[in-house]
């Protein structure tokens, strides 16, 4: 049985791609599988969907900064991801940013892994 989320209220939904050629439907049918997942959690609501391109060895992503960011301003309480390599490829910055989201009140549900952190 998967661990859920304590409580689900605002989900918000991190994603990286390595591949920037990736076709536009692929992200299509990524968050509609999102917006179907989260719609299925009750007390969910969508909180919005963070989308990167590129490298996970560092914290220089756009849309990374942007989650935290809404994190830090209480606009998120859950954030979903498909697993910790889509998360960070590094573990320390993966250990810093659980921490600093855990410390925002937001708590991470890696799919693949079955964890919440």
């Amino acid at each position: 049985m998967q661990k859920q989320f304590p409580n689900p209220k605002r989900v918000a939904v991190y994603s990286r791609m390595a591949i920037p050629n990736q076709p536009s439907s692929h992200y299509d049918l990524l968050k509609q599988s999102y917006i179907d997942l989260i719609g299925g959690i009750p007390g969910g609501t969508l909180a919005g969907f963070y989308f990167d391109v590129g490298s996970g060895i560092n914290r220089d992503r756009p849309e990374l900064n942007r989650l935290l960011a809404d994190c830090r301003a209480g606009k998120i309480d859950h954030v979903i991801t498909k697993s910790v390599s889509r998360f960070s490829r590094n573990i320390e910055d993966t250990l810093a940013l659980c921490n600093e989201m855990k410390e925002c009140g937001v708590t991470i549900r890696f799919e693949k892994e079955g964890l919440v952190v």
